[in-house]
């Protein structure tokens, strides 16, 4: 560890009173989880809405602590003997100044990536394009938010190039402080959907919220964009003299997986530019610039776009801002079959050459690459079964991405019938009546032979697919455990299976079940 990470710098950086005789210790790792090797670390105890770290001191003096970072003072009496003590008033807050501390201390160049949908897929498509050319740190699971941003910098090895780290939001004011802790050297924004929206007064909230992840990053940082997305032409616009920005986009390809509301309308006209007209507009921009050699506006885009059952290809084509003529320059093959991960592996090309990189291994790198678990993840099961395990959480917009996966799944395959297992989407606001009913709608446009709708916006999902198909056969369950009791007892032979919910319907037991019961393997 970095000699300078020791007590004393850690006690200025988050204004801590520094208690003990051994205050020059270097300090190898820092915790907040009582249970793990505290060898030579920082145990923070972190006052949470359901635990107080302060009530696992001992344990993490078990296990190997050097130094406990507290904010109840009284007990520092107890605890001064046993351990060097930082005490502070708020140990959450000093926590983000240690991680933004050693994240200037790695000198790694931060591509931060954040947007209402697809930011898990996009972070490994960048990790991946970037990893034959460098090592490359990026955020593990879902350690995106206050607490988790936090890990995922401090779990950066000290002599880190490169980091792709991953910015969620929870609600209002999050990303400036998310900023901070992460300092952008690059950005990417994905879209602005309608995830969170219980915390906004509407899209353009949302969207203002989400450029605040340029409110701490580096001058000039460059902003890589959906270009498909209005309400991020909004923000490139409003950015066009800070930085350079660049256009990623299919060419509207995509436009039938985004959630269009009323308001969407209130855009300023002369803010929906077309691409081209933007590139000119965004070519402009003459501030600092210390990547490649790619104007400001320069788009990336997909063409002629092939999907199968076994993945996708499209032709990654590139037009320079103020030229006329588009290059062809390469085509490109994914696993991956749901258009939303063309839109997200264009980031990494996009990146890859704005870096400076020769884009044929970056190709390569993505022709094998294998997105986190419980994303869109194809299980083939025995008895002609296919599982789409896509329920590690949900939006409006990833619901309808999963179905347009389901459809060409289904279109490709062998199978006797398809099902879709899915739940609500969490966090809508007053919006989720209506978002739900478009997402019945969505799903009755792709015709599954039977669908499963558990929680209490099942009859509202099923109001909105009998809309679209008339006909659809669909069976409604109260929670997870009535469906979980209701799997059990049935069998599977040759049926393609989607699951999907907000992660609190906890729909992966479902896909354990699955996984697991011989039912499932009947033939």
């Amino acid at each position: 560890m970095h000699k300078e990470f020791n007590l004393q710098n850690i006690a200025r950086v988050c204004r801590a009173e520094l208690i003990g005789d051994r205050t020059d210790l270097v300090i190898q790792k820092v915790r907040t989880d009582s249970r793990k090797d505290l060898t030579e670390g920082l145990f923070v105890a972190i006052v949470g809405p359901n635990n107080d770290g302060h009530d696992y001191l001992d344990q993490a003096l078990e296990n190997g602590a050097w130094a406990l970072l507290i904010s109840e003072k009284d007990l520092v009496p107890r605890y001064r003997d046993k351990a060097a003590l930082l005490v502070v008033d708020d140990t959450t807050v000093a926590l983000g100044h240690i991680a933004r501390y050693y994240r200037d201390l790695t000198r790694a160049q931060v591509i931060a990536v954040s947007g209402s949908v697809g930011k898990t897929s996009t972070r490994d498509f960048i990790a991946a394009t970037l990893s034959p050319f460098t090592v490359v740190h990026k955020t593990k699971g879902n350690l995106n938010n206050r607490y988790g941003l936090a890990y995922s910098l401090l779990d950066m090895p000290e002599h880190t190039p490169w980091a792709v780290i991953e910015l969620g939001i929870e609600g209002k004011g999050d990303m400036k402080d998310l900023s901070y802790k992460a300092h952008p050297d690059l950005a990417v924004l994905t879209n602005i959907g309608t995830s969170h929206m219980e915390h906004f007064e509407n899209r353009k909230d949302l969207a203002e919220e989400k450029r605040a992840i340029l409110s701490d990053a580096k001058a000039g940082a460059p902003l890589f964009i959906n270009a498909d997305d209005p309400y991020l032409l909004h923000i490139a616009l409003k950015e066009k003299a800070n930085r350079p920005v660049y256009l990623v986009h299919m060419k509207g390809q995509g436009k039938y997986l985004r959630t269009e509301l009323e308001e969407d309308n209130t855009l300023d006209p002369a803010e929906w530019k077309q691409q081209e007209e933007l590139s000119r507009i965004l070519a402009s921009y003459d501030g600092p610039y210390t990547y490649g050699t790619f104007k400001s506006g320069t788009e990336f885009y997909a063409e002629n776009i092939r999907k199968t059952g076994h993945g996708q290809s499209f032709d990654f084509y590139i037009k320079e801002a103020g030229q006329a003529e588009e290059t062809k320059v390469s085509t490109v093959s994914l696993k991956q079959v749901s258009l939303s991960n063309c839109q997200n592996a264009l980031f990494g090309l996009a990146l890859t050459l704005v870096l400076g990189h020769d884009l044929k291994p970056a190709v390569e790198a993505l022709a094998d690459l294998k997105l986190t678990s419980g994303r869109q993840e194809e299980v083939r099961l025995s008895g002609g079964n296919l599982l789409i395990n896509d329920a590690y959480n949900a939006s409006p917009e990833s619901m309808k991405s999963a179905f347009e996966l389901r459809d060409v799944l289904s279109r490709e395959g062998d199978y006797d019938g398809t099902l879709a297992i899915l739940g609500g989407v969490n966090e809508l606001g007053s919006l989720a009546p209506a978002l739900h009913l478009d997402i019945g709608r969505a799903l009755g446009r792709v015709k599954p032979d039977r669908t499963w709708l558990v929680g209490p916006w099942g009859q509202t999902l099923a109001r909105g697919l009998e809309e679209t198909d008339p006909d659809a056969s669909y069976k409604l369950f109260e929670d997870t455990e009535a469906l979980l009791n209701f799997i059990e007892k049935e069998a599977f032979c040759r049926q393609l299976i989607l699951v999907k919910a907000s992660r609190t319907y906890h729909l992966d037991d479902v896909c354990r079940i699955l996984l697991e019961s011989p039912a499932v393997n009947s033939q």
